[in-house]
């Protein structure tokens, strides 16, 4: 049996998450935030706690106490809530070493972070195999040619929005 984290915000996901990495026969920590995850999700974990958002030290340490090595992040964390923060010194140095306070910034910061710590920040995918759709077509029409040319054209722009930090989909 594996001990995998939960770095848990606000939804249904982190819960479809720990559930899933339970039924792969895994033991389940979970850190939520005050604000940003429901109390309920404590009856999905063999270990939770809340946090304050910006607790980076304090984080670290429960997932370190807790045997956890492969931690993945699950659940909405809404950014005017999450700009209200108090961050520790920890929190605070790495803030102060970003770029900027994007989305792609902040997560591969703390991704850093956590790795310096030996923690592996890992998809929720890669530890619950069953959350990802099935391959291939889903409906009951093969996408033609046109569509087909429109889904290669899209799809760099897309990767290229997520790089910039200005958007997450195409439509």
């Amino acid at each position: 049996m594996s001990t995998i984290g939960i770095i848990a915000g606000s939804g249904q996901f982190p819960r479809l998450v720990a559930r899933g990495a339970r039924a792969e026969g895994n033991r389940v920590v979970i850190c939520g935030f005050k604000g940003f995850t429901s109390q309920e999700l404590a009856e999905e974990a063999d270990v939770f706690t809340i946090l304050a958002l910006g607790q980076v030290n304090k984080l670290i340490e429960f997932f370190r106490s807790n045997g956890v090595t492969r931690i993945c992040m699950a659940g909405a964390i809404s950014k005017p809530k999450a700009l209200d923060i108090k961050p520790d010194f920890r929190a605070a140095k790495l803030l102060f070493k970003l770029r900027g306070l994007g989305d792609d910034a902040i997560l591969r910061a703390v991704g850093a972070e956590l790795a310096s710590e030996g923690l592996e920040l890992v998809q929720a995918a890669d530890l619950v195999p069953g959350l990802l759709g099935p391959r291939g077509i889903l409906s009951r029409r093969s996408p033609n040619e046109e569509i087909l040319e429109a889904i290669r054209h899209g799809w760099p722009i897309g990767q290229a929005l997520g790089r910039m930090d200005i958007g997450q989909c195409l439509v």
